[in-house]
């Protein structure tokens, strides 16, 4: 096959051979505001929406389609969808939209309580929260928005059921605070929540590009857990210390040892990463 010269014009597939994944996957998902026609324009379709997003992410990352990046494209552009249906004063598109959400948090929060009436209210509760605050939401995030408020909720509530310790220091904890774990092995969790809530951020729509940019610029992976854990779960020092089995005052050390080499060397490709996602500040 030819190398292909970027930018591209088009995509190297006719509309049909794009669509039809779309459309199974849309079905599978039961996602069905791609068909209403009050959130398009004349001449628009969401199958168009999903080329076009396509075509300008593989020429930004200089890269030929694949079924991981369509699928991206796709969720990307529903996301615009849901953010729509919900800021908007329709009652019929935003019920549609709610009840999208709900269906998507379901399993998320089940994963985290086996009791279905927790994981219902933590659902209910992140969803009210999402349409509270939607004009905070990045419109192509919208689900990984929802996906953080809904982790704070269940964050909140295990720590009404659970509350963490207070964690002390000693003169030579901090002496070991010094030291470059850079090549510790991974970390093994015994905390089986602490997994479960890093699982969640891993499996998020559209993680796995800024997954690897992290892991390659880190090559720590506490560090990594702890950028994943701040950022996108959005849990506070505390619960990150307890999670990890460290100190608060040794979560701030790595979190900024962290920080200073996205900085030196992965800046400009995790900002890159993140226009398509969450936008935390560093």
């Amino acid at each position: 096959m030819t190398n292909p010269v970027f930018p591209m014009a088009t995509l190297l597939f006719d509309d049909e051979e794009l669509c039809q994944p779309i459309l199974r996957e849309l079905a599978r998902r039961g996602w069905k505001l791609a068909f209403e026609p009050a959130l398009f324009g004349p001449d628009d379709a969401f199958c168009a929406r999903v080329k076009a997003r396509l075509l300008e992410w593989c020429n930004r990352q200089r890269r030929l389609p694949d079924d991981a990046l369509v699928r991206q494209a796709m969720v990307h552009e529903y996301c615009h969808l849901l953010h729509a249906a919900v800021s908007r004063d329709d009652g019929r598109l935003q019920s549609m939209a709610l009840n999208e959400t709900i269906v998507y948090g379901w399993p998320l929060a089940l994963k985290q309580y086996h009791e279905r009436d927790l994981a219902e209210s933590a659902v209910l509760r992140a969803v009210h929260k999402t349409w509270l605050t939607i004009e905070r939401c990045q419109p192509g995030s919208y689900l990984a928005y929802f996906t953080s408020i809904l982790l704070r909720e269940i964050g909140q509530e295990r720590r009404k059921q659970k509350p963490i310790g207070e964690h002390e220091t000693t003169e030579s904890d901090m002496a070991d605070l010094q030291k470059d774990d850079a090549e510790s092995p991974l970390l093994s969790f015994t905390d089986p929540a602490a997994q479960a809530a890093f699982d969640l951020v891993l499996n998020r729509e559209s993680m796995s590009a800024l997954l690897q940019v992290l892991r390659d610029c880190l090559e720590n992976v506490r560090q990594e857990h702890i950028i994943l854990l701040h950022f996108f779960a959005e849990l506070n020092p505390s619960e990150i210390a307890g999670q990890l089995r460290m100190r608060v005052n040794q979560y701030y050390v790595e979190k900024s040892r962290a920080l200073n080499r996205i900085r030196e060397c992965c800046r400009e490709e995790v900002a890159r990463e993140l226009q398509l996602r969450l936008a935390p500040s560093f």
